[in-house]
């Protein structure tokens, strides 16, 4: 998933630890690739 969303593992790793964070179209990369919504990215019930 990396390579398609051409992220390195080590930009991946800071956005998890809260040190980075996705621009909008990788945010919206990554639901496509995962299949959700994006509204379902941020749903932490």
């Amino acid at each position: 998933m990396a390579d398609y969303l051409v992220l390195t593992r080590e930009h991946i790793s800071r956005v998890e630890n809260g040190q980075e964070y996705l621009s909008l179209r990788k945010v919206f990369l990554l639901a496509d690739t995962l299949g959700v919504k994006v509204s379902e990215l941020f749903n932490f019930d």
